[in-house]
């Protein structure tokens, strides 16, 4: 229950982020940025889920 908890807290932080990000026209020019980083989370929430460690 804590890692739900905890994935959801993260997964809200980083789409806080790339929203911030697109209404400022904030443009990272780094090769691993939060949109990236999103991506991936999604992509491991998703194993998460069914594997059914979330």
């Amino acid at each position: 229950m804590i890692f739900t908890i905890v994935y959801l807290l993260v997964l809200v932080m980083l789409l806080s982020m790339v929203i911030y990000k697109q209404v400022k026209n904030i443009e990272s020019t780094k090769a691993f940025n939060e949109r990236t980083m999103l991506i991936l989370w999604l992509v491991l929430g998703m194993v998460g889920l069914i594997t059914g460690g979330l």
